[in-house]
């Protein structure tokens, strides 16, 4: 008792003053847990929100890759088909320009012959 502070004998708690603020704080705890699983819950449901949001990008990512690749295939078949067509024209216009070089390059050899 001589490390009590001179203040009285009401200023010391007693068990049963512990036991009330043991009840108290468990009561308090009980409530906060109670909020705790609460906001789990909602965290829960926001997670399958989150799921069925992450869900549907993928849907429309494939969805968007599949017409991306349907699109580059039939630019690539006209690209191709055009390529061709191109050079097959090219083809006979060098054909063409060279029978007529050596037509007029005959001709040429054929005049200077004759004078």
């Amino acid at each position: 008792m001589a490390l009590l502070p001179p203040v009285g004998w009401a200023d010391v708690a007693t068990k049963h003053d512990l036991a009330a603020l043991e009840e108290r704080m468990d009561l308090r705890f009980a409530g906060v847990n109670q909020r705790f699983d609460s906001l789990d819950e909602r965290f829960a449901s926001i997670d399958q929100r989150f799921a069925s949001i992450d869900q549907r990008f993928t849907d429309a990512e494939r969805h968007f890759d599949a017409r991306l690749d349907d699109k580059l295939s039939g630019l690539r078949h006209a690209l191709l088909d055009s390529f061709h067509r191109d050079q097959v024209t090219l083809t006979w216009r060098f054909i063409g320009a060279t029978g007529s070089m050596f037509l007029a390059f005959s001709a040429l050899v054929t005049l200077v012959v004759r004078l």
